[in-house]
């Protein structure tokens, strides 16, 4: 089975190669050491719950998406019984980080990183709200907003633009 790990809510797959062949042989999505007792999630080698036409030797099957964090192993069965005939690596499923949003609003880079002394700064600003006098300033870390070193409008002037930049280099 992969992927390793995988999160709530994803859809991992595995791999069947060498099964028997037969139309009714299935694949259930199991605990780690839970007993051979009927899985909430399974399906047949077709990647569903509806018989397929003819069986399948191999397949990729898809058709788990786990709800519950924990370790977990797909288990191959033969014809529509409980006679296992092979059990997947173990993998273990877990709560995803939370993504984080997009920061709201405007942001700024500097550049380069680290500079030296008396060498340029570029400032990459992207988002604004595009007035014709936005402006920006370079200032010492931890300084009042009215303690800066250096400023210009966003098209590198002190002149402002005839029009606003929402995005300048």
């Amino acid at each position: 089975m992969s992927p390793d790990p995988a999160s709530l809510g994803s859809t991992p797959s595995t791999v069947i190669a060498g099964g028997p062949a037969n139309a009714m042989d299935w694949i259930g999505f199991y605990a780690e050491g839970r007993r051979t007792i009927p899985s909430s999630a399974w399906c047949y080698l077709n990647g569903t719950k509806t018989v397929p036409l003819n069986g399948m030797a191999g397949a990729t099957v898809g058709c788990f998406v786990p709800d519950a964090a924990g370790r977990f192993q797909a288990r191959l069965f033969l014809n529509n019984t409980f006679t296992k005939l092979a059990t997947s690596n173990t993998i273990t499923v877990q709560v995803a980080p939370p993504r984080r949003p997009p920061p709201a609003g405007p942001s700024v880079a500097l550049t380069p990183n680290p500079a030296t002394i008396g060498a340029s700064l570029s400032a990459v600003v992207n988002g604004g709200p595009a007035n014709t006098m936005d402006w920006i300033a370079l200032y010492p870390e931890g300084a009042a907003d009215n303690n800066f070193i250096a400023w210009c409008y966003l098209n590198s002037t002190k002149t402002a633009p005839a029009s606003g930049l929402q995005t300048q280099r």
